[in-house]
């Protein structure tokens, strides 16, 4: 098997491997998404889940989560929302 091919297989066979992985990444953050996109003045009760996927993942999700804990009891129109 000449240089190029192995190269070639080292790479489908790294990308075979890594999918996993990004799969299991990425999957929080599109669903952190789209509650972030649905997020506004009237709508601030809906929380991120911060169970599932890396510990990055699952930090900013209590970051968020506190953030908006803290805007709902400081804010007037965020008490709105509650409602």
């Amino acid at each position: 098997m000449d240089v190029p091919t192995r190269r070639i297989r080292k790479l489908v066979i790294g990308v075979i491997t890594y999918l996993p992985f990004l799969r299991k990444t990425l999957s929080p953050l599109s669903k952190m998404i789209a509650i972030l996109e649905r997020a506004d003045v009237d709508n601030l009760s809906e929380r991120l889940s911060d169970t599932s996927g890396p510990s990055e993942v699952r930090r900013l999700a209590r970051s968020y989560n506190e953030m908006l804990s803290v805007s709902e009891h400081r804010s007037p129109l965020a008490a709105h929302s509650r409602k």
